[in-house]
């Protein structure tokens, strides 16, 4: 897991190269701060159905809103930054 999350990571930062030029070293920090953010919260709300008294596996149940957040999210950026190519005739 932790090599996708590697990956991932990557793919972030050449996208920050890419949409923000001149601002690579902020981007960049950002980067590796939303990662480790999202990793702590990650782990608290997972947490968080084990300390009520749940077993292990209701702690995948809290992930599902942010699976939609982050894709609602993604659909967003798509459709603002994505390039439409003509129409070949």
């Amino acid at each position: 897991m932790h090599r996708l999350s590697v990956r991932v990571e990557q793919s972030a930062a050449v996208l920050i190269l890419k949409f923000a030029p001149g601002g690579e070293l902020l981007g960049g920090a950002a980067i590796q701060m939303a990662f480790n953010l999202g990793n702590a919260i990650g782990a608290f709300c997972g947490g968080l159905p084990m300390e009520a008294g749940a077993t292990p596996r209701y702690s995948a149940l809290v992930g599902v809103p942010f699976v939609v957040l982050g894709l609602v999210a993604f659909i967003c950026f798509c459709s603002k930054y994505e390039r439409r190519k003509p129409a070949v005739d």
